[in-house]
């Protein structure tokens, strides 16, 4: 059936065309129009800060000399040291714009034989990828007990599942990597362009020109975006600075090392729509005096561009207790077995005295708090602090492209 179509659609051509062995007729005082079928590559892009280290340069003053002084490696427990959390491997995943196909149609006239004007639109619609999340996080751990009731329990503790362990001695790091879709981007451009001609007596005509126009855009937000934004907002976060880390940038919200720092800085994206010029060259190939086969090669210069940021922040850093110590009501499920946050503290007036964990006179799973739901414990020479860093890395990608198509053209 497919091929039956094409071959219907190509006779049609034909036909309308009153297929003829001619060569190309003078342009001049005729009209065009016609339809490219077109690859768009956006030549921007966002790349990744997961490389990032700031460190002393030594004596010379420049990196990745060797001399003394400078320090090239990560060392998370010197200060003069910054690290992005992100493995280095990350650095080729780039936030960009689909490439994708796209339509394009013009009209024309010809004013001379070898000059014309032409109105050029087109329809892309292609998804912003890769918008980077990334969590390290310290998660407490143990492989699951017969005798621990949690694991034994045909009816779970509150906020447990079966075979969790209620007694945790240790804990894992586990690293997400979680790259979301941002949108959808549309652009329907409308540019007039000058044409000139070469070999108006060939069947071949190459051809050069230039244009200037009004790139319209829209942008329909992935949902994955707010989803992201209700997971920020729900952290027990303790700090949120820019991508250089409390020493070498900013911090952007006051430090609480009980987890209640305030989250003000939900990712957001939008793509502008303006002006934009292009230059244009290609070839024309008429199979008679009424059709032709165009191929055609643009190249973009837009001011305009699509932003991921987080309340104006192209990336934030936050550093938060570990999701997985909570319940999905806020409420504290894996206690510390230390007088420490997260654990709550019983009276608000004396933030040294909270409720607590004990191994042994009073084993989980247990109310720790009097809230009516059992809590595990977590706690032992294996004890890591409960942690979690994230980092949501946003920033702009300018809507200058190439296109590349083949299309078809009808002249009159």
């Amino acid at each position: 059936m497919k091929k039956i179509t094409v071959g219907f659609w190509i006779a049609a051509l034909i036909m309308a065309a009153g297929w003829s062995s001619s060569l190309a007729e003078d342009i001049k005082g005729k009209f065009y129009f016609g339809g490219n079928l077109a690859v768009l590559v956006t030549t921007d892009n966002i790349r990744s800060n997961a490389a990032l280290i700031i460190s002393p340069l030594g004596n010379d003053g420049a990196p990745f000399t060797g001399d003394k002084g400078e320090i090239v490696s990560c060392d998370t427990s010197n200060l003069n040291v910054f690290c992005d959390p992100r493995p280095d491997n990350l650095i080729s995943r780039q936030t960009q714009l689909q490439q994708t196909m796209k339509f394009d149609g013009h009209i024309g006239y010809g004013l001379t034989s070898n000059f014309s004007i032409q109105l050029d639109t087109g329809y892309y619609k292609g998804d912003v990828t890769n918008f980077d999340v990334f969590t390290t996080k310290v998660v407490p751990f143990r492989a699951p007990n017969s005798m621990d009731p949690c694991a034994s329990s045909q009816v779970p503790p509150a906020g447990f599942m079966p075979g969790e362990s209620c007694e945790f001695f240790s804990a894992k790091v586990k690293n997400e990597s979680q790259p979301i879709k941002a949108g959808q981007v549309t652009e329907i451009p409308l540019l007039v362009n000058g044409i000139v001609r070469f070999r108006k007596d060939s069947n071949f005509n190459p051809y050069i020109g230039a244009g200037i126009g009004y790139l319209f855009t829209g942008l329909n937000e992935s949902p994955s975006v707010p989803q992201l934004n209700t997971r920020l907002e729900k952290l027990h976060l303790t700090t949120i600075t820019d991508e250089f880390g409390p020493n070498f940038g900013k911090v952007l919200t006051t430090p609480d090392s009980d987890g209640n720092a305030i989250f003000n800085y939900p990712a957001s994206v939008k793509v502008d729509q303006g002006f934009e010029w292009q230059v244009v060259g290609g070839g024309e190939y008429f199979f008679n005096d009424r059709l032709s086969l165009v191929f055609d090669a643009r190249y973009v210069v837009s001011g305009q561009q699509v932003t991921i940021s987080m309340n104006g922040q192209d990336q934030i850093n936050l550093t938060s207790f570990t999701e997985d110590l909570f319940r999905p009501d806020g409420s504290l499920k894996i206690y510390i077995s230390s007088d420490t946050p997260p654990n709550p503290v019983i009276d608000p007036n004396v933030s040294s005295n909270r409720f607590k964990c004990d191994f042994k006179t009073s084993p989980p799973p247990n109310d720790y708090n009097g809230d009516g739901k059992l809590d595990a414990c977590y706690g032992g020479s294996g004890f890591v602090d409960p942690k979690e860093r994230i980092v949501v890395q946003g920033g702009r990608i300018r809507l200058s492209n190439f296109n590349f198509g083949f299309g078809i053209r009808f002249h009159f």
